[in-house]
């Protein structure tokens, strides 16, 4: 009877061995910086989640496929976030940080404006040339802007911003964020600073759609 028992500890403890994995890593902003007062979850059974002051978070999950998420509100009340798929399929300790993102508005929730705003900006009394007059000067001026962009020398990109925008352009000019990263040899954080740096210089626009990330090639 030893024997079977025996046996039946040494399975137990084996399969304990293989259960799951550890995954740890820290948020961080746009700017790498380390962020504070983060939520961080998991949809696992039960969901776990943590609310982390220094940004670092630490989780046990076992087999199965998951996704990793992580909230924070500013002091202006706006939500950063970022989510990332979540795979185990072996155990051990896997390091896996996280940028958080501003959320965007949805097309839907955007209002077009009162016309009847514009109208009240001149006042019933003003003479009738003035809002052409206005016309006129705001005209003026963005013909001058026209031309001096168009004279302004154009910077040249990096070899890794012209790749992406190149994958962008043969795809229309819009993809998903997951797509793009698929065709590219790097990691998600990588991908992430790339794109940071195109939006900052104007060349690509990022709409969050539900969980995923659309890019729109402005170039």
């Amino acid at each position: 009877m030893k024997l079977p028992v025996l046996l039946c500890v040494l399975f137990l403890g084996a399969a304990a061995l293989v259960e799951g994995a550890v995954i740890r890593g820290t948020v961080y902003d746009l700017s790498l910086d380390r962020v504070s007062d983060v939520l961080i979850e998991v949809n696992s059974t039960p969901p776990q989640r943590i609310l982390s002051s220094d940004g670092a978070y630490e989780l046990e999950l076992g087999p199965g496929s998951y996704a990793l998420k992580a909230y924070r509100q500013d002091r202006s009340g706006r939500t950063w976030s970022a989510e990332e798929p979540l795979l185990v399929s072996a155990d051990g300790t896997f390091l896996l940080d996280l940028i958080l993102y501003p959320e965007l508005e949805s097309e839907d929730d955007l209002s077009e404006q009162d016309p009847s705003q514009l109208e009240s900006a001149f006042g019933n009394g003003s003479p009738a040339w003035i809002p052409w007059l206005v016309v006129a000067v705001l005209l003026a001026s963005g013909g001058v802007f026209v031309v001096r962009r168009r004279k302004a020398p154009v910077p040249s990109l990096p070899a890794e911003l012209t790749h992406v925008c190149t994958i962008l352009r043969k795809e229309g000019g819009r993809m998903t964020q997951k797509e793009l990263r698929q065709k590219l040899p790097y990691s998600e954080a990588k991908v992430s600073l790339l794109l940071a740096d195109l939006e900052s210089r104007g060349l690509v626009k990022r709409i969050r759609k539900g969980r995923a990330n659309i890019l729109v090639l402005e170039g």
